[in-house]
């Protein structure tokens, strides 16, 4: 992942850990370096993947630590992790849980994880027993686990490269730049769930959409804030005209915005925004919204960008945050190294920035990516026909890297 190389996505290789032991590692696990972090860091990463031979097989052969060049010169942050397979379903079965015990003490050690896609396709799905499958198995438990509360899901697309965009020229401009901020630890997806079979003999299912106002107080403050220090306009997303929970969302946002006198708020319903996105996406800055809603529109927002490969995200709680790529897995293309990598890369970039204070070694690897994209390079997920030179995934990854090499040092 350091490397650029998204194994869940690409199904090649996945970082090394340099433990003897097999993983998931039980001992301290570290970032070394202190002259950058002021102090170690613990690292955990957590690859996903889609082949399980070769998830499995690869496990075996894990002998040399990695470096991420992040300041130029061999000035860069050496870092060792132990793995959590959270995704696969021979490890899942096998282990008896996609989460089990050791990896949440690993998770529990870290100071930051790094989460790759996880995700099946439907038929494959259908083996895992339904609160086995990753989703519920491991990514909500993991959410939950950590209260990472706050998920951060920038939507940018330079002019650079605005040519990805399946948007007309005259509808992205000069760009797209905007955050969606959606809560992610509570609503529908957390609520109480009850499966069974009624008085009439047919079955049913009955799951809860429920918020304190604790809990959207904390996400709208991370909205305020974020719009306050961009271009102080807030988008606030609701469903207040179907919604109770969206009536009193939009109560709390009314209780909030003296508090943040040159923040703009504008109130727009959900399926409105999904129309708005796509016909003037350049509207927006910041949004904010509860979880259902930011699973579709962040969706949707890679969408616009041309792929949800172009979209990192941080999902940070009060204690610990960790990173991951807005995408699934994409089963339909693993192992075919054809995935752009940026979105895995950009997760890494928004840790350095967000939890380690790096932000420096951040616009760095920002700056990396986006060099790759001006000399002409591109993979085939992200191809619209134009005349950059396609490669692979591994190739993409190898190239940013010698950009980070290349870049004066850092401090």
């Amino acid at each position: 992942i350091i490397h650029g190389r998204d194994p869940a996505r690409e199904g090649g290789d996945v970082v090394p850990c340099p433990c003897p032991c097999p993983c998931p590692c039980p001992g301290p696990v570290r970032t070394g370096q202190d002259q950058f972090f002021g102090a170690d860091r613990n690292l955990h990463l957590v690859p996903g993947g889609q082949d399980p031979a070769d998830a499995v097989g690869r496990g075996q052969d894990r002998a040399q630590p990695v470096q991420l060049p992040l300041c130029g010169g061999s000035r860069g942050v050496d870092h060792r992790a132990g793995e959590l397979q959270c995704e696969d379903r021979t490890v899942a079965l096998l282990r008896g849980h996609p989460f089990p015990q050791d990896a949440k003490a690993i998770c529990d050690a870290s100071d930051a994880i790094i989460k790759g896609p996880i995700g099946l396709s439907h038929e494959e799905s259908q083996k895992i027993p339904v609160d086995m499958q990753p989703e519920r198995g491991a990514l909500l438990p993991l959410r939950a686990r950590y209260n990472t509360y706050a998920n951060f899901r920038p939507v940018y697309l330079p002019k650079a490269i605005a040519g990805f965009s399946p948007l007309k020229a005259e509808i992205v401009g000069e760009g797209i730049d905007m955050i969606m901020v959606r809560e992610l630890v509570g609503g529908l997806y957390f609520g109480h769930k009850e499966t069974g079979v009624n008085d009439k003999g047919l079955r049913y299912v009955k799951e809860v959409l429920e918020y304190d106002e604790a809990q959207i107080r904390q996400i709208l403050r991370e909205g305020f804030k974020l719009a306050s220090r961009r271009k102080k306009v807030l988008h606030n997303i609701h469903k207040s005209n179907v919604l109770k929970s969206s009536v009193l969302w939009n109560e709390i946002v009314a209780e909030l915005a003296p508090e943040y006198p040159d923040v703009k708020v504008i109130h727009m319903l959900v399926d409105a925004a999904a129309t708005h996105l796509c016909l003037n996406p350049t509207q927006f800055d910041v949004m904010v919204m509860e979880n259902m809603f930011g699973d579709i529109l962040s969706d949707q927002g890679g969408g616009i960008l041309g792929s949800l490969g172009l979209m990192p995200s941080a999902c940070m709680g009060p204690d610990k945050a960790y990173y991951e790529p807005s995408h699934g897995s994409a089963p339909d293309i693993a192992g075919k190294g054809i995935a752009n990598p940026y979105s895995m890369i950009g997760s890494v970039a928004m840790m350095l920035e967000m939890s380690f204070g790096m932000e420096k070694e951040a616009q760095n690897v920002w700056a990396a990516m986006q060099g790759v994209f001006a000399d002409g390079f591109s993979t085939p997920d992200l191809s619209r026909g134009g005349s950059a030179e396609l490669i692979t995934t591994a190739a993409f990854g190898d190239k940013v890297v010698e950009k980070l090499r290349a870049m004066p040092r850092v401090g």
